[in-house]
């Protein structure tokens, strides 16, 4: 429920223009969504992920998604 939670306020930030940046620390893949909306918006997207165990191929793969989009993902 957490991660609908957090996908409607990134939402709500997108609508109503309430930032100019976002950083979201997740380590969650079910925060692509979210992600994703943000980092097509104008709002600059700092996306803070943990990797237990280095990079999964899944991991690589959201991040060059989120790249072509503009996002930043950093390790935490």
């Amino acid at each position: 429920m957490v991660d609908t939670l957090l996908t409607a306020d990134a939402m709500t930030i997108i609508n109503e223009d309430l930032a100019d940046t976002v950083i979201l620390a997740s380590d969650d893949d079910d925060m692509l969504p979210a992600l994703l909306a943000l980092a097509a918006s104008d709002i600059r997207l700092i996306h803070l992920r943990r990797e237990h165990g280095g990079p999964s191929r899944a991991t690589d793969y959201y991040r060059r998604i989120l790249s072509h989009e503009g996002a930043t993902t950093l390790r935490w």
